[in-house]
């Protein structure tokens, strides 16, 4: 039997190529002729050797790959015994092609790489184009011996039968073959469609996937700095599995609609999804896109879009500590006065009598009428590191801060009622809570600028003192806060306070000045995530050897690289956005570059 090590590297050196797909760039390229029409996803690459060597040569990588060597998971798994065994082999394979293995895979790849999933033949196939047939030849012929010699030590049967089909030379093993023709290499996991793309490259076929009308027309949408692009045909997706729910256009509840009600209406005609990838500054960014008319946006979902797609998200807000902000446009009072379009029966029954209770409250006025349509649509969530006094009880497990931030249409209005409910609401939870025997909640006053602060305190318990092992409960005073046009409903009193009175953006792309409407953003800062973890450490290890049966040492190494490994970023960004003619997602993930000591 082969070593673990010897089987991912010698099948998988041909075959790990398949993930190279991901990250290479790509001019939507020749080679999607040679996919059947009926591919469902494709990506494509054009020069990934530009890639290979400047990977080698970007500081930033060599720096995030010598952090990562100090990861102790990652330390202890490169000691180990089959990681040696990996690096044996890897030495083996590259005395007998005479050069390193990025240089082979830069000659093997060379001219471009494609990989398609065709759901017709239920396969897999991998397309590249090696420097010239000399090289390819060197490097396949080499691997193979490699990997026939191990076979024959072993007294096992040869790995690869080898057979010629048409002027082609092809491998088939028992989960997957290939084949090399001029500088081209074929990888399929399937006979049926490893045959079809080698005829249609021997025969230079143009009835292939770049034949189709979805393809040609995403593949003209293409922008030239992506360093990789990806086609879902989503018409053939949708045919093939119509009941899905994102091919529905309609919601099971109004939580999955506030969530993904643009994403129902997108996908619901949508004919193809494209993305990108792209290098910016010190990081990576994803650009997802679908053919999406704005301006003919169905009324039901003037709620998610505004009025012919024009609904635009605020900027976030920035408060210390700053952990993740969320920004979005959702027009609550259309959503609710929509509910018959959107929602099932039961669903709707629900909504009518939550509607009733709720007019209730707020004294006898239509919740979704009246009170909801008083708050604008555009709304923030805010998610903040918080600190605790040390002369308070202080919990175990310390929690973030949370808010939803509103903007309020007629604030003189809207005020008492809002400050009333929430009074009353904190009441009923005191009340509750006493039956249960929770700590207590007290109310506190106090005026701001442009506003007015209503907050809580938890009372301490008889004889409590100050401790780091107090209840979870000690993580929340609950808060409302307003400031000017702004209500900040919060889960502490700080955050809303540091909210109400915070006069700092966080910047979002897209810029303003490009056209695109940003319907959502999110923000997330990786050094408060660290922070938060940090601030947990114990508790965390303390799980981790509960319900993994770690010992303290395995379970700190484990929380430990958890650090280590997301203290490699910086931040992240999404956008959900709409064009004249797209609905995009962007994903930006920012690298940690700073070589200062960390936090």
């Amino acid at each position: 039997m082969q070593t673990f090590a010897q089987t991912t590297f010698y099948s998988g050196m041909l075959a790990a190529v398949f993930s190279l797909g991901i990250y290479a760039e790509a001019p939507a390229g020749d080679a999607a002729r040679y996919f059947p029409a009926t591919t469902i996803i494709y990506a494509e690459v054009d020069q990934p050797v530009d890639l290979i060597e400047g990977a080698q040569q970007n500081p930033q990588i060599s720096q995030l790959l010598d952090e990562l060597k100090t990861i102790p998971a990652i330390k202890k798994a490169m000691e180990g015994k089959d990681f040696q065994k990996f690096q044996f082999a890897l030495k083996v394979v590259e005395a007998k092609l005479g050069q390193k293995w990025p240089e082979a895979l830069a000659e093997l790849t060379h001219h471009g790489i494609s990989i398609g999933v065709d759901p017709v033949s239920n396969g897999v196939g991998l397309l590249m184009q090696a420097e010239d047939a000399e090289a390819l030849n060197n490097i396949t012929n080499s691997l193979v011996e490699l990997i026939e010699g191990d076979a024959k030590s072993k007294g096992q049967e040869p790995h690869f039968e080898q057979i010629e089909y048409r002027e082609a030379k092809v491998f088939k093993a028992s989960d997957f073959g290939f084949a090399t023709w001029n500088n081209w290499i074929l990888i399929g996991n399937k006979s049926d469609v490893g045959r079809s793309m080698l005829d249609a490259l021997i025969d230079d076929s143009n009835t292939g996937l770049s034949s189709t009308e979805n393809f040609r027309n995403a593949s003209n949408a293409k922008t030239g700095d992506a360093i990789a692009w990806l086609f879902i045909d989503i018409d053939a997706a949708r045919a093939a599995n119509p009941d899905e729910n994102i091919y529905s256009n309609k919601a099971d509840d109004p939580g999955g609609e506030f969530l993904l009600g643009g994403l129902y209406s997108a996908f619901h005609e949508t004919p193809y999804l494209t993305g990108e990838l792209q290098t910016v500054d010190s990081g990576l960014k994803l650009k997802l896109s679908v053919p999406f008319d704005r301006s003919s946006i169905s009324e039901e979902r003037n709620h998610y879009f505004g009025p012919e797609g024009t609904g635009s998200a605020s900027s976030p807000i920035y408060v210390p500590g700053h952990l993740l902000t969320i920004s979005f446009y959702r027009d609550l009072s259309q959503m609710f006065q929509r509910a018959g379009d959107l929602f099932d029966e039961k669903a709707n029954d629900d909504l009518a009598k939550a509607d009733v209770g709720l007019s209730t409250l707020f004294s006898g006025r239509n919740f979704a009428d009246e009170v909801l349509s008083g708050i604008s649509p555009q709304m923030q969530f805010v998610i903040a590191r918080q600190t605790f006094a040390e002369d308070k009880p202080i919990p175990s497990i310390k929690l973030p801060g949370f808010a939803l931030v509103t903007e309020l249409k007629d604030p003189k209005v809207s005020r008492k009622e809002f400050r009333r409910n929430f009074i009353n609401a904190i009441g009923f939870f005191n009340i509750v809570g006493a039956m249960n025997g929770q700590p207590q909640l007290e109310i506190d006053f106090e005026s701001i600028e442009g506003g007015e602060l209503v907050t809580t305190n938890m009372v301490p318990e008889v004889d409590q003192k100050p401790d780091t092992e107090a209840r979870i409960n000690y993580n929340f005073s609950p808060s409302i806060a307003f400031s000017d046009n702004l209500m900040i409903i919060s889960t502490t009193s700080e955050l809303a306070e540091a909210v109400a009175s915070s006069k700092e953006r966080l910047s979002v792309e897209p810029a303003e000045d490009t056209g695109d409407i940003r319907n959502t953003a999110m923000l997330l800062s990786v050094k408060e995530l660290v922070r938060l973890v940090v601030d947990n450490r114990e508790h965390l290890i303390s799980q981790n050897m509960l319900k993994e049966g770690h010992t303290q040492e395995e379970a700190e190494t484990e929380i430990d690289s958890l650090v280590k490994i997301v203290r490699l970023f910086k931040r992240s960004k999404a956008v959900l956005s709409t064009s004249e003619t797209t609905l995009d997602f962007t994903l930006e993930v920012e690298i940690n570059a700073d070589k200062s000591p960390r936090e």
